[in-house]
Parts: C-alpha cells; structure tokens; sequence
C-alpha cells in the first residue's frame, strides 16, 4: 500500500498543487472569510438595533440585493465565457465583449437608480401600509445600495475573466472589513443609527466599484468597435444568458419575498426577527456552494450512460446525507446559538431558524443532484421550476404569513424546497434512466 501511495504521490501532488486547485481554493477561502466578516456585521447592527429597527434595516438591504439581482442578466457569467471562449483566436471580439459588458452595468445600473428614486413613495406604501413614512429614507439609501451593487458586479466578473484570482479573493474580504470598521467606527463614536448604517450599506459597494476600476485591467476601455460587431456580440450575449436571467430573476424574487411580504403584513420587529434567523441560517448555502463547486466538474465529465449517471447520483446522495447528519446537532443547539449571536431579544427567532436550517439540509442533498441536468444541458426544465417555486412562495407566503408572521414564511421556505428538491432529483432520475446503457464490454471492466 505504501508503495502505491509513493508510486501516485508525484500525480497527487501535481493535482493538489496545480494552478486551478490553488486558484478555486484561494477564491473559496476568499469568499468564506468575506461571508465571517459580514456575518459579524450583521450580528453587531442586530444587537445594537433591536428588532424593529434591524427589521427595515433588513428590509432595506434586502430590496438592495433584490435589485442586484434583477439587474445582473447573466451579464458576469457571460463575460467570463465568451472573453476565455475568443481570447485566443480573436482577442479583439474578447475585449469587444468586456467593452459591451461594461456598458450594459452601467446602464442598466443607472436606469434601475432613475427608476427606483422614482417608485420609493408607492412602494413605501406597499411595504408598510400602516406606516409608510418610517420607510421613504431608508428605502431611497436602499435604491443607491443596489445600484452601487448592481454596477459593482462587473468588479468579480472582471478579476475571473482576466484571472487576478488573489485580487479577487481579497477584494470581497477588504470591502466587508471596511464596511465592518466603518460600523463600529459609528457606534464608537455614539453615531450608530439606522440610517447611518444604511448610508455605510449604500456607500461601501460604489467605492467598492472605484477601487475596483483601478484594480483590473483596462484594455478593453481602448477597444474600437463597429456597430456591426456590438449588435453580432449583443446577440451572442443575449442568447446565451437568456435562461440564466430568466433564473435568476425568478430564485432573486423568490428568495426575498419573505422579508417584503412580512413587511407588508406584520410589524417591522417581526421583520427582524425573521431576519436574524434567515442571516444566522445562511451559512448553509456556503456548504451547498462548495459541494457543488467539487462536484461540477465530475458531473460535466460523467460518461453519457445509465450506469454512469445513477453512480454519480447514489454516490452524491450519500456524501450530502452524511454532511447533513453531521449538521443536525444545529437544530438542538439553535436556542443557544441565537442568544449568543443575536441576544435574548431575539428568542423567538428560533422556531423560524429550526425550520430554514431543515429546508437548507434538503437543498444540500438534491443541489448536487441537480448538477445531472446542468451537465446533460436541460437548463429550460431548472427554470421552469423556479418559476413554479416563485408561484408557490408568493401563494404561500399570502396564505401562511398573515396568520403566522416569521414561522409562516420560513415554512414557506420549506415546502418551496421540499418542492424544488423532489422536481429536481425526479427528473435528475428520469433523464438518466433515458441514457443509452453500458456496452457489455464495459461493463465487465468496470466489474
């Protein structure tokens, strides 16, 4: 055995070490400390806020991030394929394409800023009916925050597509632990309030932009481009993020509506509640994007048969359901951790974090699943399924929340997940069961 290992230890060493392993492992760690640094952001304004006032806070980055989403299009995923798709056999369309990206940021950046300043009083007054006013200025500082999020998009997306990986694994950590400094900068001074943390959240992501602007690289700003060539690229850009935007537009909506229904229904103190187990519970979806990220490019080189597929699929099922066991203490400790993260003004938030933490353990099992349709390319059937969850989220959300309030909207999140999960490992089956099988040659190697 020792002599298999030392035989293999030059390829294993090779593999660990290789360019692309340290690059995914440095952008990861990257956005790991990034989410810690928010995470305690986030645990300070609670505690210092309260719960009614870190309910509009919540409310107000929540539309932020909402309008980020709305606005990115599939635009970062497109800049990253087709720039390393063309650089080498027509650097010019490259850069014709990060020109034109650039471009789309920040025009669809500032017409959602335009827009926005001009819906802030009818949707102050759709989000809380009973008091509209408490929300005006708070939601004006949220429309700047997602602009300066929305263009800030590029910033990422630029550092892949010119692959400056450490400047893209420090970026996020530097701006979150400025924007963290900067709030306990306001408390040290006695001049932490609701909206001079909203001002740091609207403010933080368009220096992030500058700062990135100097960062990356800038030929692309000297390309000259015919009106032919933009209107040819346009139309690859179009057609190829076309199912990523219908996606993301519909799993943005999706994932927010319960912060903007709760407002609209119950008090803001509810909201933050809700929203203290929602921030507590997102560190699952970082588990669930390092899963997948491993298992992504296993999944795209799968060989196109039936065995093959339903192995990757009982052997992905197996390493989700022991990482999820490994998890379940969570739900017994949720009392605890709540109190120590958030306070004792929070208690009642743990029904709502018991119940998102079982829904995100049911994503981290069928999520890896799901990768059988991305690597088969029927990405149309994933985004009918999340329109489908964005109709059962909004019907339930109307149903549950009124009688509820925070416990109905993340039972809410459990059924939309127990939904999406069930659609997709059924059909993960059903269009693997259709593969051609193993010939009986190779199915004897491989016995």
């Amino acid at each position: 055995m020792l002599e298999t290992f030392r035989s293999h230890f030059p390829k294993i060493y090779s593999l660990v070490f290789s360019r692309t392993a340290v690059n995914t492992g440095l952008v990861f760690s990257g956005n790991i400390l990034a989410a810690i640094v928010t995470f305690f952001t986030i645990a300070v304004i609670s505690r210092t806020l309260g719960p009614a006032s870190f309910g509009i806070f919540s409310l107000a980055t929540a539309l932020a991030t909402l309008i980020a989403g709305f606005t990115d299009f599939g635009l970062g995923s497109s800049l990253v394929r087709f720039f390393n798709l063309n650089l080498e056999r027509d650097s010019h369309k490259a850069k014709i394409f990060v020109n034109l990206i650039f471009k789309l940021e920040l025009i669809i950046g500032l017409l959602i800023l335009i827009v926005g300043m001009l819906l802030v009083g009818p949707l102050s007054h759709l989000l809380s009916p009973s008091n509209p006013g408490q929300l005006v200025f708070p939601l004006r500082l949220a429309i700047i925050g997602g602009f300066g999020l929305s263009i800030g998009a590029f910033i990422p997306a630029a550092f892949q597509t010119y692959e400056q990986f450490t400047r893209l694994s420090l970026f996020p950590i530097v701006i979150n632990t400025f924007r963290f400094l900067s709030i306990l900068g306001l408390i040290l001074i006695a001049k932490f309030t609701l909206i001079n943390a909203l001002w740091v959240y609207a403010l933080v992501p368009l220096l992030g932009f500058f700062i990135g602007l100097l960062l990356v690289k800038k030929d692309y700003l000297y390309n000259k481009s015919t009106a032919a060539e933009q209107r040819s690229v346009f139309s690859e850009v179009f057609h190829f993020s076309k199912w990523i935007m219908l996606s993301f537009f519909a799993t943005s909506l999706a994932g927010r509506l319960d912060i903007l229904m709760l407002s609209h229904f119950r008090q803001s103190s509810e909201v933050g509640i809700y929203s203290a187990a929602f921030q507590l519970s997102t560190i699952f979806p970082l588990f669930i994007s390092a899963i997948t990220s491993v298992l992504y490019p296993k999944a795209s080189k799968i060989e196109r048969t039936k065995e093959k597929f339903f192995s990757y699929i009982k052997k992905t099922f197996s390493l989700s359901v022991a990482f999820v066991v490994l998890l379940l203490p969570l739900i017994i400790l949720a009392p605890y951790v709540i109190s120590i993260v958030f306070g004792a003004k929070y208690s009642q938030a743990v029904p709502s974090f018991a119940i998102l933490t079982i829904s995100y353990m049911i994503a981290t099992i069928a999520n890896p699943i799901s990768l059988v349709i991305f690597s088969l390319h029927k990405n149309a059937y994933i985004t009918l399924t999340n329109y489908i969850q964005l109709a059962l989220v909004f019907g339930l959300n109307l149903l549950l929340i009124p009688r509820m309030g925070s416990v109905g909207a993340a039972l809410t999140f459990l059924i939309s997940t127990i939904f999406g999960s069930l659609a997709v490992i059924i059909y993960s089956i059903y269009i693997s069961n259709k593969l051609p099988e193993l010939s009986t040659a190779d199915k004897q190697n491989n016995f």
